[in-house]
């Protein structure tokens, strides 16, 4: 599936899960896309949920960026790894982590993996495409307004130059 979100086209492929003779079945789902502009943070929500007949034990959630990409810990430090626990997720029940992230320009991957005593692990990825941010609007009538106060000011300068250089040469005829 591709997402396109100003400035960032974002590509989510499908799930991979993995599901063999475990009492216990780990889903790990990206539900928001990425939505951000080059190197200012956004976030990703991401859904562990177990589908299988047992508790799922000792859940572990780890985090991996590669790229441009960049999770925020919490300790407020931009990483490339993460790893959270979730503790014991019962029958039916989801957790959900918003985790920050912020790409600077390029292109990014966050790969998610959740993992428990008794279930195999789980994977998601999204891709993140950054982009540079347009200029503002009103960037380009404010350059014009620099320019012209700019010329403006010189003008004058040259102007009052010229007055005293034309009083100096009629002083000297007099």
């Amino acid at each position: 599936m591709r997402v396109r979100c100003a400035p960032f086209t974002l590509v989510i492929p499908a799930l991979v899960i993995i599901t063999l003779a475990q009492p216990t079945d780990l889903t790990v789902i990206i539900v928001e896309p990425v939505n951000l502009t080059s190197s200012r943070p956004g976030s990703i929500l991401l859904v562990v949920r177990n589908l299988g007949a047992a508790p799922a034990e000792n859940v572990h959630l780890t985090l991996a960026a590669t790229g441009c990409a960049e999770l925020l810990d919490e300790r407020g430090v931009w990483r490339s790894n993460l790893s959270l626990m979730l503790g014991n997720v019962t029958v039916g029940a989801a957790k959900r982590v918003l985790v920050p992230v912020r790409c600077r320009d390029g292109t990014g991957t966050v790969v998610a993996t959740a993992f428990a005593d008794n279930a195999d692990p789980s994977f998601a990825s999204i891709k993140v495409y950054a982009e540079k941010e347009p200029a503002p609007a009103w960037a380009f009538p404010a350059v014009g307004l620099v320019v012209a106060a700019l010329a403006a000011c010189f003008g004058r300068k040259a102007l009052k130059s010229r007055r005293r250089k034309t009083r100096r040469r009629a002083e000297r005829v007099k």
